[in-house]
């Protein structure tokens, strides 16, 4: 009997190519969505599952909770490079803990000398992980694990190996490291294998090559600030439970939040630790995104990439259900003989069913080799080495079998009711049957352009955003603005007052000024500043921003209140010694007008000349927590040159020494002013090359390239779910011109004009997609004030997005049914009344 279905329902494939093509192309492009899906969730999740270790392997993360904030608030995926001691000394069951960091620091080997990411850990880190040896201080063949015992050791891999020495033989070789003008002899202590795995660690991957000891960034960073326990914690901590068990990963939680609570100095927040298992790793960390974003954190991020996936697949089953219901009607007689010979209504449900499943089948295996084809493609573009069929295992089979399932009881479970209700005697007699409802079918094909629409004003509202912050450029000064690529405070030998003098002295050049991010980023640090030093008071929440001198001026902003910072007048930060020990007298400060609200001032006059404190930790503990004193100079009123919100206002220090230089070039002498950089960096700081000098607002468009990448990404989402949707509006025209030919007959032999049947046809098609179009602009609406509430400088919200989408999809399903429905219209009636 199966066998007998299988050859029915193959059959019917045939006999009906078209609607079966579209049923099939729907249910495809949503297949490929989810194998695409579920093969990129599984890359992240996969990281280090390669690992001896991986059953015991976890992250320590920290989340510090403000008064008044959410106490769900997600925690970083990291946590306070200070932690890794006490955790050595006050649980010593741990197997091994270690530190992660990575910085860009100069690399040079003999005459030659590159900027590199490096990644500096804890020697127990080789412990934790199990990198494969080639050549090293190891106590086995293979086993790289004491490669870092040693100070100043580096484990590098052979691609590196031969690049820098020429010999995958480095072991014992040498190299520097440069930074902020400190430079570190460093050691190759072991050699390892290139990876193409996934790992949270990042090494060895094509762009880490180079794992060096964490002495090795403290000699770097010596006389830095440290970092305290309210910093951002951009210290990934790994922990290595025992392999007996003596300590379990609940055990290890409840020991931290004690350790925590007495450690950690109170200063207004409360600070939380938790441990997560590494697979949790990249879940965690689009978590702790999401959650700075406002979005609700918590949960399973990497599911987020199904969400197409089902969404179209949801658009396809729709699609099926339209198509097979309003083709059950000629099916009638074909239903009716069935049971006249015997058949049960059982039999004729799975017939049916089986039809339906046949399909997916089909769509399941078309996506499956899309899905394969589009993986090997990004691996070639992006050089990534992203293992399609090793991810594709028995749980995939699993899960695509269960989707299958489910998909063909959602699209055939209805079509397949409704032609089991058929009634021999009147089908046979009729020959034809009305087969479900008008109304339900206009619901379908609404429900898909809804989802479409919600996309599609939503993909306009992104690109309108965008563009805003693209427009936010227009501000800036007439003059071109510049910024040098090169950080001086990691430039050595360069003299940043003798730098900016001599640039100035050129016509060409109407000011320097700098900051030591590039343009457009936002500082992600939050520091606790109060209007009393006294620890009563509950501070708030301020981005520290440090900026040069002639800052605003140079750039073009204007003051509301106050100045800017003054050579010989305002004592710069002192580079000499950690700027959260205790100093004498007040250090200026500028502030946006929202950090003067949330330190409680409401006329920004009223701040200048008035003091505020910044809190800080100590390393020696609590009692020895300092507090830095400030005088408000000035009042600018909203962060310029950043495009994102941060979540928190800004507040600007001087440090001339730790900046990218921005300059502002003469109009008139591009050239000339570019040329006399190029020049004068080449005579002052002979030793380190100009890497780059950017055009401030062709910055702006490289800082928006991720948010048009999203947009891109959603628009391509949204284009197959119109696909989707257009073909099920297609199928339905198709369908429905083919049925109503003899009415159409009728019709025009009563004096109907053909527009006038043309007109009719395309308002019963439109009134679905106008009524899903409405339904989807509050949903649109709100997606739109979480995106813009992402930027500075928000759009101007109006009702273009809103009519263009309904304009767009009205025009699409009018141009997927208007083939068939003036093909309808210019029927000849005396023709189809003689043959109906």
């Amino acid at each position: 009997m199966l066998a007998l279905y299988l050859r029915s329902a193959l059959a019917r494939l045939r006999f009906g190519k078209q609607i079966a093509a579209i049923n099939i192309i729907g249910l495809t492009l949503g297949f490929t969505c989810f194998v695409i899906g579920y093969v990129v969730s599984e890359y992240l999740r996969s990281a280090d599952q390669h690992m001896a270790n991986i059953d015991r392997i976890y992250v320590v993360q920290q989340r510090n909770v403000w008064p008044g904030e959410d106490t769900a608030k997600a925690f970083s995926p990291s946590a306070s490079r200070r932690l890794a001691d006490y955790i050595r000394a006050d649980v010593p069951e741990i197997a091994a803990v270690a530190r992660l960091k990575s910085e860009l620091v100069r690399v040079s080997v003999g005459d030659h000398s590159f900027p590199f990411p490096v990644r500096f850990a804890d020697s127990d880190l080789l412990r934790i992980f199990d990198f494969p040896s080639v050549a090293g201080n190891a106590p086995a063949a293979g086993d790289a694990s004491a490669a870092l015992d040693e100070p100043r050791g580096a484990v590098i891999t052979v691609d590196m190996a031969e690049g820098m020495f020429g010999t995958r033989d480095a072991v014992g070789k040498t190299f520097t490291m440069t930074r902020q003008q400190r430079t570190v002899d460093v050691v190759v202590r072991g050699v390892v294998a290139q990876s193409g795995k996934v790992s949270t660690v990042g090494f060895p991957s094509p762009r880490s090559n180079i794992l060096a000891g964490m002495d090795v960034l403290d000699a770097l960073s010596e006389g830095e600030r440290r970092d305290d326990w309210y910093g951002d914690f951009s210290t990934p901590t790994y922990a290595l439970l025992p392999a007996d068990g003596s300590l379990s990963a609940a055990e290890f939680e409840r020991r931290l939040q004690r350790l925590g609570d007495r450690v950690v100095p109170q200063r207004g927040e409360t600070a939380g630790f938790r441990v997560r298992h590494v697979s949790d790793y990249y879940d965690d960390q689009m978590n702790a995104v999401l959650g700075q974003l406002g979005f609700a954190p918590g949960l399973r991020v990497t599911l987020l990439l199904f969400l197409p996936a089902l969404a179209i697949l949801a658009m396809a089953c729709f699609n099926y259900v339209n198509l097979a219901v309003a083709i059950a009607a000629t099916r009638a007689k074909e239903v009716g003989m069935n049971k006249v010979l015997g058949a049960s209504t059982r039999q004729v449900v799975e017939r049916h069913m089986l039809e339906a499943g046949v399909a997916v089948v089909i769509g399941l295996a078309l996506g499956f080799a899309l899905a394969a084809s589009f993986v090997t493609a990004v691996n070639r573009l992006l050089a990534l080495t992203i293992p399609f069929f090793e991810l594709v295992g028995p749980a995939f089979w699993l899960t695509s079998a269960a989707l299958a399932l489910g998909t063909t009881a959602l699209a055939g479970a209805y079509p397949a009711f409704v032609m089991s209700r058929f009634r021999p005697l009147d089908t046979l007699r009729a020959g034809s049957k009305s087969a479900g409802s008008g109304t339900l079918r206009g619901i379908f094909i609404g429900i898909q352009f809804t989802v479409a629409s919600v996309m599609l004003t939503a993909v306009f509202v992104m690109y309108a955003q965008n563009g805003a912050m693209r427009r936010e450029a227009a501000w800036l000064p007439a003059d071109p603005l510049v910024q040098l690529d090169n950080n001086l405070l990691e430039t050595p030998g360069v003299d940043s007052e003798l730098l900016t003098a001599e640039l100035l002295a050129s016509p060409a050049i109407k000011g320097v000024t700098g900051m030591p991010d590039g343009v457009w980023t936002a500082a992600m640090t939050d520091d606790a500043y109060s209007r009393s030093e006294l620890d009563g008071e509950v501070p708030v929440a301020l981005r520290t921003r440090a900026i040069s001198y002639d800052f605003f001026t140079t750039i073009g902003v204007q003051l509301s209140a106050g100045r800017s910072f003054t050579r010989g007048l305002d004592r710069p930060r002192d580079r000499g010694a950690d700027r959260d020990t205790p100093q004498t007298g007040r250090r200026g400060l500028v502030a946006d007008r929202d950090a003067l609200r949330l330190l409680g001032w409401q006329n920004p006059s009223d701040a200048i000349g008035a003091a505020i404190y910044r809190r800080t930790a100590s390393e020696e503990g609590p009692a020895a927590a300092s507090v830095v004193e400030y005088e408000i100079i000035g009042v600018v009123d909203r962060p310029p040159l950043q495009a994102l919100s941060t979540g928190a206002p800004s507040v600007y220090e001087l440090d001339p020494h730790n900046s990218r230089l921005i300059v502002r070039l003469a109009a008139d002498d591009v050239a000339g002013g570019l040329a006399h950089i190029d020049s004068t960096w080449k005579r002052l700081v002979p030793d380190s090359p100009l890497r780059a000098v950017r055009f401030v607002d062709e910055s702006l468009h490289e800082a928006m390239q991720t948010m048009n990448w999203l947009a891109t990404g959603l628009l391509s989402v949204v284009t197959l779910g119109f696909l989707v949707a257009v073909a099920g509006i297609f199928g339905m025209a198709l369908f429905v011109a083919s049925r109503r030919r003899h009415e159409i007959g009728i019709r025009k032999s009563l004096g109907a004009a053909a527009r006038d049947i043309l007109r009719q046809l395309l308002v019963e098609f439109g009134k679905p997609v106008l009524v899903g179009n409405v339904a989807a602009w509050p949903v649109a609406y709100v997606l739109a004030q979480i995106y813009g509430g992402l930027f500075l400088e928000r759009a101007p919200a109006t009702p273009w997005p809103y009519v263009g989408s309904l304009v767009l999809t009205l025009g699409i399903a009018w141009l997927g049914v208007g083939g068939q429905a003036l093909r309808a219209a210019r029927l000849q009636p005396a023709r189809v009344l003689r043959c109906e």
